[in-house]
């Protein structure tokens, strides 16, 4: 419950950032990933820390074209890979998976609204909200 709860203030202040400024300032994923390491010391020792770091190498991996294409900011990629830090590489995943299965849900009812506009495609999303919501359902026991 620990995780979750984590997810839910890190992923909702990122959110919030993303909202007002359309970035995630650089010390708050700063903030939360020494958090992620002390935690991850201090509870798992050894094991957990190489978990941390396998788990933010898989969303660096999953993400980086994505953000070499424009297609998202450095912002949230930094974001996802804290989150991959405190997750591990298993539940970044499907982490990953939620959040952008609700971005995909939201460009879809933005097109079907505009009429399927070409120009829906190239509208700014804030991923940080998306990842939120997942955090949600992870809170919820959902994912």
């Amino acid at each position: 419950m620990i995780l979750e709860f984590n997810m839910l203030i890190f992923t909702g202040i990122s959110a919030a950032m993303d909202l007002k400024w359309w970035k995630i300032k650089n010390f708050w994923p700063a903030v939360y990933l020494v958090g992620g390491v002390i935690f991850n010391a201090f509870f798992g020792g050894g094991n957990m820390l190489i978990s941390g770091i396998a788990g933010a190498a898989t969303a660096f991996a999953l993400l980086i074209l994505p953000y070499a294409a424009g297609g998202i900011g450095a912002g949230d990629v930094k974001m996802f890979m804290v989150c991959g830090f405190w997750l591990g590489p298993d539940r970044i995943l499907m982490f990953l998976l939620t959040s952008f299965a609700a971005v995909a849900v939201w460009t879809a009812i933005l097109m079907i609204r505009r009429r399927f506009e070409k120009e829906v495609l190239k509208t700014r999303l804030h991923v940080a909200v998306f990842a939120f919501a997942a955090s949600i359902l992870m809170a919820g026991g959902l994912i």
